[in-house]
């Protein structure tokens, strides 16, 4: 494993490391399968706080949660080459692999404690009607759209928070806070990891949440989003044909994402197109979400982590498809 995994593991939601199996229910299945009481209500933050009875059946939730995020990171990367696109293009592999990285930041945040979730009815009734119950009730009630979740490891408790700006801006902007908040906390939290180490990982992630804020997304971090639906929807930035700009950038983009099974880095300066920088941004979130999966699995005390038989087999898959791919591009050299 890289070093930043031995700087980030000790901010790993506490118990997700021992769950050897998962009941194949979703957060939002395990919301309509528990009972739900409300702990308490902040009216300041527009925050409920609801207690959890069985924390083992809730993290059995969010670890296939995580599973599937990471599955569907590893298949929407691993196929991309040179071979695969027209002399020049671009535009799928972008696509692609932001898509990559979105379930990956889905992973990551999910192994420290916070998810973003749309509530559909089903659950936001059930949750609804818990309110009822609560000796002091609530005057705000709990609607179906998009909220964040983050679980505590010192209470028995998860919080819910609504989200207003949509499943990408908001999955971005959650992700940039949570990242800032843990690399802030490793700078001072005792830990036998080389102060030097910490301060190049710390200056990493500070360039990769400055990537994914830069204008005009400072406030929100969805930069990568902006350019995915530019890319996308508005066939912006020579990607598609005719390429006109693509000479700029194309050798870059292919190798940044051939990157993606390796530790993460980024490596930027003045003169960085803005191309390489959201693919490299990309590939820095895939990479590290496949790290930390790694060594999240090899913590299990029965050697029997949940990411075994199905993450972890097809991330070896999508490595083998991407060794492929690279003996065959030498051979066509």
């Amino acid at each position: 494993m890289s070093f930043p995994v031995d700087i980030l593991r000790p901010y790993y939601l506490t118990g997700l490391s021992n769950v050897c199996d998962t009941t194949n229910k979703t957060f939002k299945q395990w919301i309509e399968s528990e009972p739900q009481i409300l702990d308490r209500y902040e009216g300041a933050s527009s925050k409920f706080f609801f207690y959890v009875n069985d924390r083992e059946k809730l993290l059995k939730s969010l670890a296939f949660d995580i599973s599937r995020m990471s599955i569907a990171s590893f298949e929407s990367i691993c196929s991309i080459s040179t071979e695969a696109e027209l002399p020049r293009s671009t535009a799928w592999p972008l696509i692609r692999s932001y898509y990559a990285a979105f379930f990956s930041a889905h992973t990551i945040m999910r192994m420290f404690g916070y998810s973003v979730v749309q509530l559909e009815k089903s659950q936001s009734s059930i949750l609804s009607k818990a309110l009822q119950f609560h000796e002091n009730p609530p005057t705000d009630k709990i609607n179906d759209g998009l909220h964040l979740i983050c679980l505590s490891n010192d209470e028995p408790i998860f919080s819910l928070q609504k989200l207003a700006n949509g499943s990408h801006e908001d999955t971005w902007s959650v992700i940039a806070e949570v990242l800032k908040t843990i690399s802030e906390k490793f700078l001072i939290d005792a830990n036998p990891i080389a102060i030097q180490k910490k301060q190049s990982l710390y200056y990493q992630i500070d360039e990769l949440i400055n990537i994914i804020r830069t204008y005009p997304c400072n406030t929100r971090s969805n930069w990568l989003s902006r350019m995915r639906n530019e890319i996308n929807y508005q066939h912006k930035h020579g990607v598609w044909y005719p390429h006109e700009k693509s000479k700029n950038f194309r050798d870059k983009v292919y190798s940044n994402l051939m990157l993606w099974s390796k530790p993460p880095h980024l490596s930027i300066n003045k003169k960085t197109h803005y191309i390489d920088k959201y693919s490299q941004a990309c590939v820095y979130f895939i990479s590290m979400s496949k790290e930390l999966m790694l060594d999240l699995a090899t913590r299990n005390p029965e050697n029997n982590s949940f990411l075994k038989s199905n993450a972890i087999r097809v991330l070896k898959q999508a490595e083998k498809v991407k060794t492929n791919q690279r003996e065959n591009n030498k051979n066509n050299v």
